[in-house]
Parts: C-alpha cells; structure tokens; sequence
C-alpha cells in the first residue's frame, strides 16, 4: 500500500513539473513575438512570479530598452511584487536611468510603485528620495506612498516638508506615508499642520494620525 502511495506522489509531482514546464515554455515563445500585444497578453498571463527563471526572463526582457512601454511597465509590476532581490538593479536603471524608461511617465511611475515593495535595501530609500522632487504630480505622489509602504524613517524629514505642498493629493499621501511609518516625532508638524490647513479631509487625517501616534507612543 505504501508503495501505491509513493508512485502516485511521484506521479503527480512528475506531473506538475510537467504543466510548470510547458507554461514556462508558452511564456517564452509569447515573450519572444515580433508583436508587442502578444508579448503583452504573455506577461498578462502571469499572475505571480514564483520561480527564479521567470524573474531572470523578465530581466532580459526589460534589457531591451527599446522594448513597448505597456511590456515594460507590466514586467517591472511583477517584478516588484516578486520582491526578488535580483530585479532590484533594473528596476532602480528604470526608476533614473533615461535611457531606460526615456522620460516616459508611465514606465517611471511603475517603476517606483514597484520599488515601494523593497523594504530593506537603503539604496531603494535613497533612490525614492532622489525623485521625491520630480516635477510629474503623479510621479511624486507615487515616490510618497512608495516611501509610506517601506516605512524607513530617514524618509521623514523630506516628507515632513511636503505638508506645505498645494497639491491636495500629494500632502494626503504625505499624511497616509507618515502614518505608516509610525514616527512619533512628527506630531508637532502635524499639529502645525492642523493649524493652518483648511481642507476638513485633510485636517481630520492628520488629527486621525496624531492620535494613533500618540496612542502608539504612550503604550
């Protein structure tokens, strides 16, 4: 019986390497297609990235400077959610370098959002902070909440000034960021904050973080 067992586990497992195989093989035909949307519809397929030789396909691809914006920025979205440490370096020559991502916005915008799942790496930090002045609204803003999701405190100081921005969208990311980050030594600014801003969305925000740092702190 136990040997029935055994060859049906065997079996199975055969099996699964199998269809893992063949998916990984249709993934490379599609991503090897003279027509960008077939190269698309191939990325689309991946839900996840959960093996190293997928992470090292979507590399090579994003080596290709001069491959469609929508292949790059899907691959460089996938990329980011497998956290994967050896996508990190393209992902930061997409982020600066303009002959990667030639200025295009949305390219540059995944590239950050991708960056925000990297929580560890200082250089990731540095990078973010080194955009967090681009003149792209929607750019800064997504540098913000990249920042807010790695929760590294060296970000505060530089998001801290951002409370005086216009843009009602960028000091609400401000707010959530630092909320995440969870640095009680902000509370003052926030309180200053709260002092001469007008906007009751904004205002009810920051007091919501005030108290939940303050809570926080006082444990």
């Amino acid at each position: 019986m136990r040997i029935l067992i055994a060859c049906v586990f065997f079996f199975v497992v055969l099996l699964a390497c199998e269809y893992a195989f063949s998916d990984f093989q249709l993934l490379v035909s599609g991503l090897n297609s003279k027509h960008p949307q077939e190269r698309l519809n191939a990325i689309n397929s991946l839900k996840t990235i959960e093996d190293e030789r997928t992470v090292e396909l979507l590399v090579e691809l994003l080596n290709n400077r001069q491959e469609d914006w929508r292949v790059q920025s899907r691959a460089i979205k996938l990329l980011g959610e497998s956290k994967n440490p050896k996508s990190l370096n393209i992902l930061l020559q997409y982020l600066d370098g303009v002959f990667f991502n030639f200025e295009c916005p949305s390219v540059k915008l995944s590239a950050v959002l991708a960056l925000g799942n990297f929580k560890d790496e200082p250089k990731v930090v540095d990078a973010l902070l080194n955009n967090l002045y681009y003149d792209n609204l929607l750019i800064k803003e997504a540098v913000v909440q990249s920042l807010g999701a790695i929760a590294n405190r060296k970000a505060v100081p530089h998001l801290i000034s951002l409370l005086q921005e216009s843009s009602f969208a960028i000091k609400y990311a401000t707010i959530k960021a630092l909320d995440k980050i969870g640095d009680p030594q902000v509370i003052p600014y926030l309180k200053s904050f709260l002092s001469s801003e007008k906007d009751v969305l904004l205002r009810r925000e920051a007091l919501k973080v005030i108290r939940s740092l303050a809570f926080n702190h006082d444990r």
